[in-house]
């Protein structure tokens, strides 16, 4: 469905945010 892949680009942004500005 195309609410998959909305939520899994969303999901992607967020942790790629945690890692890039909180981890590393």
């Amino acid at each position: 469905a195309a609410g998959e892949g909305a939520m899994a680009d969303a999901y992607a942004r967020i942790a790629r945010g945690l890692i890039d500005g909180g981890m590393a």
